[in-house]
């Protein structure tokens, strides 16, 4: 399913070829970890990842987390997994990310990883 779901954000023009590639080095990744890439949390994850690749290629920045969001997500125990395999996955992207973007990121790892 998330291989089709990037197949229609790519021939729909939501994303382009750096994002897709991106996603699916990901989805390998994901996948190496043992987690189950066709999950729900793992397809919002990879869909989220794809979009927020397009923002950064477009320079578009999201507001930043609040201050207790943050320190909520930071409190959480998987919250240091989630920075090991971020930093892992970050390697591959086509482009830097916004510190704001990386916020909503962990979000949906944690999400991911408390699976």
């Amino acid at each position: 399913m998330i291989y089709k779901k990037m197949e229609i954000l790519k021939n729909g023009n939501i994303i382009d070829e750096a994002a897709y590639d991106y996603a699916f080095k990901v989805i390998k990744r994901l996948g190496e970890e043992g987690i189950d890439v066709q999950s729900d949390r793992a397809q919002v994850f990879v869909t989220h990842l794809a979009m927020a690749t397009m923002r950064m290629q477009k320079g578009e920045v999201l507001e930043p987390l609040s201050e207790a969001i943050e320190a909520d997500l930071k409190g959480q125990s998987i919250f240091a997994q989630a920075e090991i395999l971020w930093t892992q996955l970050a390697y591959f992207a086509p482009k830097p990310f916004a510190q704001a973007e990386e916020g909503y990121i962990y979000i949906h790892m944690c999400s991911l990883l408390s699976n």
